[in-house]
C-alpha cells in the first residue's frame, strides 16, 4: 500500500513539475514571439509611412503594398489581442496554445511580406514621386480614412488623368453606408497632379438634380461647368434617386471638352450611369479597422504606452463595426481624455446604446446597419431617448459660423439626459480635409418606450448581446 501510494504521489509530483516547466517556457517563448512581432511591425511600419508619401503607379508596387499593410494590420490585431489576454488573465490552457499558434503565423507573415518588400520594393518606392506635403496632410496622417484604400485611390486617379475619349466620362463609385467614401476622394482631388488636371471641381447632391428650388442655382451652376473645357464633377446620389431623362438632361448640360464625372451611390443599380466599370467599397476588414480605430483615438500618444486603454479600445472598435464617421467622433473624445475612467465610461454608452438597437431591431445587424433611428440613454435608470438620424454633408464654405449647430456629437454623450423631448440639429463630424464637410444630423428626441429584453439567456446570447 505504501509502495502504491508513493508511486501516486510521485506520478503527480512530476505532472505538476512537468506542468511548471511547460507553463514558465512557454511564457518564455510567448514574450520572446512578442517582442520579435513588435520589431517587425515597426519595420513594416516604417515602409508604409513612407509609401505614404510617394506616389506610387506601379500596380505590381501597390500590390506589394497591399500585401505589406494586410500584414502590418493584422500583426497589431494579433499582438494586442494577445496583450489584452495577459492584461485581463484570462488564459486557458487550449486557448493560449491557439494564440500562440497566431502569434507566431502572424509573426511569419510579416517576416515574408518584410522580406519581399526589402529586395525591390523599397529600391522602387525610394525612386517614386515624393508628394508634397501640405499642411493638412501632415496633420492629418494619423487621422486619414486611408487605411486599405491605396488601390481604389490609385484607381480613380488613374480614371481622372486619362486622356480623354468623349466630351464627358463618367465613373460610378458604389459604397455601404460610412465607409470613408468622401475622405477617399477629397484625398484624390486634393492631389497636385489631379488640382492642376482640372480648372473646376463642383459637387452635387440629388436634391440639386432633382429639387425644383435648386434650379437656378443649380443651371448657373452647369453653365459654368460647360463653359470649362476640364472640369471635374462629384455627384452623391442618396439612393437611385434620379430619372434616366433628368439625368441624361444633367449630362448634356455640363458635357463639354474633357470633363469628368465620380457618381457615389449605395445602390448598384447606377452602374448603368458609368462610361466605365463601377469601382464597388467596400468595408474595412476587422484588423484594418482595429488599426485605424487604434491609430486616431491614440493620436500622438504610443498605445503600447496604455495597455489598459489599448484594451478599452479594442471593446469599443468591436461596437463600433467599421463605421469611420462614429469611429472619428468617438476617437477624438478619446483622443482628448486618455485615462481609463473616461474611457470605460464611453466603452459603457456605446455598449448600451448597441444592446438598445439589437433588441429594438430583433437581433439583426442587417437591420441595426440599414436603421435610421439609434436609441441613447447616459445612465442605467435613466430615459430612453429615440433619434432619427438623416444627416446631411454640407461643405465648410457654404455656411457661416452662425448656421453651425450649437450642439455637437459630443453632448449626446456627455449630456444625453440634459436633452428635452424635440427636434433639433447635430453637428456629428467636420472633415479636417477640404472641403471640409460638415456632417449635420436631424434629431427628433423623444422618451422612447420601454424596450422588454428577453428573458432567456440564449436569445441574447443569439443577438449578440
Amino acid at each position: 500500500m505504501d509502495t502504491l501510494l508513493s508511486v501516486v504521489a510521485s506520478d503527480i509530483i512530476s505532472r505538476l513539475i512537468s506542468s511548471l516547466i511547460t507553463k514558465y517556457s512557454n511564457q518564455s517563448t510567448a514574450d520572446h514571439k512578442l517582442e520579435r512581432l513588435q520589431w517587425l511591425l515597426l519595420r513594416a511600419r516604417t515602409i508604409v509611412e513612407e509609401a505614404h508619401g510617394r506616389q506610387i503607379s506601379n500596380q505590381g508596387m501597390l500590390l506589394q503594398l497591399r500585401q505589406l499593410m494586410q500584414s502590418m494590420y493584422q500583426g497589431y490585431y494579433i499582438l494586442n489581442a494577445f496583450q489584452e489576454q495577459h492584461i485581463t488573465g484570462k488564459r486557458r490552457r487550449s486557448s493560449s496554445s491557439l494564440k500562440l499558434k497566431k502569434l507566431q503565423a502572424a509573426m511569419e507573415d510579416l517576416e515574408s511580406a518584410i522580406d519581399d518588400s526589402k529586395k525591390e520594393f523599397v529600391v522602387f518606392l525610394l525612386g517614386c514621386p515624393c508628394l508634397p506635403q501640405r499642411p493638412y496632410d501632415t496633420h492629418l496622417f494619423r487621422e486619414k480614412c486611408m487605411f486599405g484604400r491605396h488601390e481604389e485611390k490609385e484607381l480613380i486617379r488613374e480614371f481622372l488623368l486619362q486622356p480623354c475619349d468623349s466630351p464627358l466620362r463618367v465613373l460610378p463609385i458604389i459604397r455601404p453606408r460610412e465607409v470613408g467614401k468622401n475622405t477617399l476622394i477629397e484625398h484624390v482631388c486634393n492631389e497636385e497632379s489631379v488640382r492642376e488636371h482640372f480648372s473646376r471641381v463642383v459637387r452635387f447632391k440629388s436634391d440639386d438634380l432633382n429639387n425644383e428650388e435648386n434650379q437656378e442655382s443649380f443651371f448657373k451652376t452647369s453653365e459654368l461647368v460647360a463653359s470649362s473645357t476640364m472640369s471635374l464633377v462629384v455627384v452623391e446620389l442618396v439612393n437611385d434617386d434620379i430619372s434616366d431623362e433628368t439625368w441624361r438632361g444633367f449630362c448634356s448640360s455640363i458635357a463639354n471638352g474633357c470633363s469628368k464625372m465620380i457618381v457615389i451611390s449605395r445602390s448598384e443599380t447606377i452602374s448603368r450611369l458609368g462610361t466605365t466599370q463601377a469601382l464597388k467599397l467596400k468595408r474595412l476588414k476587422r484588423h484594418e479597422f482595429w488599426y485605424f480605430f487604434r491609430t486616431i483615438a491614440f493620436g500622438t500618444a504610443d498605445p503600447e504606452e496604455h495597455p489598459e486603454l489599448l484594451r478599452i479600445a479594442r471593446r469599443i472598435a468591436t461596437q463600433i463595426k467599421g463605421a469611420s464617421i462614429a469611429a472619428n467622433i468617438f476617437a477624438r473624445l478619446l483622443r482628448a481624455n486618455l485615462n481609463v475612467k473616461f474611457w470605460s465610461y464611453t466603452w459603457r454608452f456605446i455598449k448600451k446604446a448597441v444592446e438598445l438597437q439589437l433588441l429594438a431591431c430583433g437581433g439583426s445587424w442587417d437591420i441595426v446597419s440599414n436603421s435610421r433611428h439609434y436609441y441613447l440613454s447616459g445612465h442605467s435608470d435613466g430615459p430612453l431617448h429615440l433619434c432619427n438620424d438623416g444627416y446631411k454633408t454640407v461643405a465648410a464654405g457654404c455656411l457661416v459660423n452662425d448656421e453651425l449647430p450649437r450642439i455637437i456629437a459630443d453632448d449626446m454623450l456627455i449630456r444625453t439626459n440634459a436633452f428635452s423631448e424635440g427636434s433639433f440639429d447635430i453637428l456629428r463630424w467636420k472633415s479636417p480635409i477640404r472641403p471640409y464637410y460638415c456632417y449635420i444630423a436631424n434629431c427628433v428626441v423623444k422618451k422612447a418606450p420601454q424596450i422588454v429584453q428577453p428573458k432567456d439567456k440564449s436569445l441574447k446570447r443569439r443577438r449578440g448581446i
